[in-house]
């Protein structure tokens, strides 16, 4: 049984009946109705040696990571973050400047993004595990949900994917590039080009598509920016956490629908070529890109472009929204083909 087996048997065999209660499982947050706004309610797990290794990144890249993977959970409502609740398992493989300095990470990223930090818990295991639980707000008519794509909607993505499961597949089957990014004892790492010059690595033995690759997973962004103003335009919305294909199965189950991605028009930053010749895998099926994945009417893309074009942000179309007879397809090389699956925990 998968993940989402496993997601799916819960979520039937609970009972919710509160009116209150907007959405509970099968969503990227819990949504509960609170009169004059909806409330946004979200949690992720972070696991040592799964998300995150201790020799690949410094105590503020986990705390990045660990943050904005569940502020984009938020940002797929089409919501704002108000409170955070963070506990972490801690293992003695770390120490108390260690801990500091994640908390550290959590309090810029708070500050930032205007919220407080108001609770959690802390103890001890085997491994370092890191959760994150988020209260947010979305106005009533502006939460975004999986379920609402509509016949004939264009697919879209906000940037490019790929990068973070490229960068994870350098990490795991280089110990070249493992050493350019190793974490020294106290905790500092240079920039990896820095660590190359340090190393003494001529520059012709790595490639700029690499330290993209091991950037985009090693220090994630997220677009919570973009989701509210997404939200406005949208039908349905969600994140890239686990592959475009596992986030279009999701819209489409949720909404009861079809869908038809074209292979030629999913979004891969040339870079990822350095990588792999055939890098689509890594958009389809590998994950924590965190862009946002959502459905729109073809006639309100203009506006919408226009909105995003002012903080710099792009959009791709991706595909489009059939019938649910018609089944889920992958265009490629003129070809249809099932399309590739997401990424899951178990």
């Amino acid at each position: 049984m998968g993940e989402f087996d496993i997601i799916d048997k819960i979520r039937r065999e609970i009972l919710i009946n509160d009116p209150k209660v907007i959405k509970g499982i099968g969503d990227d947050c819990a949504v509960i109705d609170r009169g004059d706004f909806f409330e946004l309610v979200g949690t992720d797990m972070l696991v040592e040696n799964d998300h995150f290794h201790l020799h690949w990144s410094t105590p503020e890249q986990i705390g990045i990571k660990a943050m904005n993977s569940n502020i984009s959970d938020v940002a797929a409502m089409g919501g704002r973050v108000k409170y955070a609740f963070i506990s972490i398992c801690v293992s003695e493989s770390v120490d108390e400047e260690w801990i500091s300095r994640v908390y550290d990470s959590f309090n810029i990223i708070s500050k930032d993004n205007d919220f407080l930090i108001l609770g959690g818990d802390i103890t001890h295991g085997e491994n370092v595990i890191i959760n994150i639980c988020l209260i947010g707000e979305v106005e009533r008519n502006l939460c975004c949900f999986r379920h609402g794509a509509k016949i004939n909607d264009i697919i879209c993505v906000t940037g490019n994917l790929g990068g973070s499961a490229a960068g994870l597949y350098l990490l795991q089957n280089s110990p070249f590039l493992r050493n350019l990014v190793r974490v020294k004892e106290n905790y500092r790492m240079n920039s990896i080009i820095e660590e190359a010059e340090e190393l003494q690595i001529e520059e012709e033995l790595y490639k700029k598509g690499m330290l993209y690759a091991l950037n985009k997973h090693i220090e994630p962004s997220c677009r919570i920016i973009e989701g509210k103003i997404i939200a406005k335009f949208a039908n349905s919305l969600i994140d890239v956490s686990d592959g475009l294909g596992s986030e279009i199965r999701h819209i489409i189950e949720e909404s009861g629908k079809g869908a038809r991605i074209y292979a030629n028009q999913v979004p891969i930053n040339k870079m990822l070529y350095d990588v792999s010749r055939d890098p689509m895998p890594f958009a389809m099926s590998g994950g924590e890109d965190f862009e946002l994945v959502f459905t729109i009417a073809r006639e309100k893309i203009p506006l919408l472009k226009e909105q995003l074009v002012e903080i710099g942000t792009e959009i791709f179309e991706v595909g489009k929204i059939v019938e649910e007879s018609e089944g889920v397809k992958f265009i490629e090389n003129g070809r249809e083909v099932e399309m590739p699956r997401g990424f899951e925990h178990l």
